[in-house]
């Protein structure tokens, strides 16, 4: 068994691991649907990205009840207070993940509905980063699921994790030099409004890379 599991351990601490990844899935199929989104974006009828958009809130709501049941869980159980709080961060950060792609499909509803085009020369690169994100969540996944696994195999996720996030940045500065360009001969909206949308974005790898943190801080701490 793994570290966490022996400071804790106990049918409690299953259920919450179990939780956990339950949690987890949901925050891993929102982005994924945002991706879906983003992909489909140019062809995409107000109509679809407004059915679309009400999934994503839905899948949110269910979020935010799992974390609520998740605290609750966790006040219950018999643990060191500090393995308490590395718990509760976690969740909490993952919990946040939903939030943000939440947040960029509103976004692109109220740009479908003025009928805003994104710049191919940026879109590229946002399909990039959203590409990434998922590939970021599914890792964090296989992240929770290693509680009762070894610490070699925890640090492995957490590099390719913090890889990926360094990616995104990258990915992020060339969509912003690609906007900055394009607002150089003349003023649109999107000139404002696309560098939020793309660092909403950038903020999902960066709390993958934060619940990695978390674990490595655990693990090398206890």
């Amino acid at each position: 068994m793994g570290l966490i599991m022996k400071l804790t351990g106990g049918k409690i601490f299953e259920d919450v691991v179990s939780e956990i990844i339950h949690h987890s899935g949901i925050v891993r199929d929102g982005v994924k649907l945002l991706n879906e989104i983003i992909e489909k974006y140019d062809t995409m009828s107000l109509e679809e990205l407004q059915k679309n958009y009400a999934s994503l809130s839905n899948m949110e709501n269910q979020a935010d009840e799992l974390k609520r049941k998740l605290m609750n869980m966790l006040k219950a159980t018999h643990i060191h207070p500090e393995d308490r709080e590395d718990f509760l961060r976690l969740v909490l950060r993952i919990d946040e993940i939903i939030g943000y792609s939440k947040a960029v499909a509103k976004k692109l509803l109220v740009f479908k509905h003025l009928n805003i085009v994104i710049p191919s020369s940026v879109n590229t690169y946002v399909k990039a980063i959203v590409n990434k994100s998922v590939e970021s969540v599914e890792q964090l996944i296989k992240l929770v699921e290693t509680i009762q696994s070894d610490m070699t195999h925890v640090l492995e996720i957490s590099y390719r994790i913090e890889s990926l996030e360094k990616e995104v940045d990258d990915l992020r500065l060339r969509a912003l030099e690609e906007i900055y360009k394009d607002c150089l001969t003349s003023y649109k909206v999107t000139c404002v409004a696309l560098p939020i949308v793309i660092d909403d974005l950038e903020a999902i790898t960066d709390l993958c890379q934060d619940v990695a943190d978390i674990y490595r801080l655990h693990l090398i701490a206890r």
